[in-house]
């Protein structure tokens, strides 16, 4: 940042005139309120379990939950993380009309998504296995296997939306708000 060469580049960015005006209510808000709608049902579906696990459960079951799913909140970021680098192109492919080249690299990268989830949940469930024999009292602090497999099933899913999300954004639409409002009394 501190460079000569980015100094000038710095320079040069900040002196742009801009011609384009963007206005604000009929560019902006209506998809920013579209995806208001869809953090709150995401932070009320997930948000709410653990405090109620901790209130008509026990704060042991609570904490398992907690941290079970945060481990599968970190493993869907970093296997998200490809479909993030690869945005730009996505939303270059559709500025240019490109539907077929879009669809295609979207499927290739939502596989790839897919596959390094699974294989990071799977690489993640033998090290649990594996450290129940040796660090019985680490492996403890997780669910068991059968909510392990529940709550995998239900990350899978939230990747799978997550992917279709980024697909309608190339477009500068947000349908899954609909989908969010629909399913969130099933999801908490």
């Amino acid at each position: 940042i501190f460079s000569w060469k980015k100094k000038f580049l710095l320079r040069k960015i900040f002196s742009e005139r801009f011609t384009k005006k963007i206005k604000w209510k009929t560019e902006i808000w209506p998809n920013q309120w579209k995806l208001l709608i869809t953090a709150a049902t995401g932070y009320v579906a997930y948000g709410t379990i653990v405090p109620t696990a901790y209130r008509f459960d026990s704060p042991q079951s609570a904490a398992r939950l907690g941290l079970t799913l945060a481990l599968f909140e970190v493993l869907l970021v970093i296997s998200m993380s490809i479909m993030y680098a690869k945005f730009p192109d996505f939303c270059t492919l559709a500025a240019q009309s490109k539907i077929w080249k879009l669809k295609k690299l979207f499927f290739k990268t939502s596989f790839q998504v897919i596959v390094f989830f699974i294989s990071l949940v799977s690489l993640t469930f033998i090290c649990l296995v594996i450290s129940k024999n040796y660090f019985p009292q680490f492996f403890e602090r997780f669910l068991g296997i059968w909510f392990f497999i529940i709550i995998f099933i239900s990350t899978l899913l939230k990747c799978i939306i997550g992917l279709l999300h980024q697909y309608f954004r190339c477009f500068s639409q947000e349908p899954i708000w609909k989908m969010c409002l629909i399913g969130l009394p099933y999801v908490s």
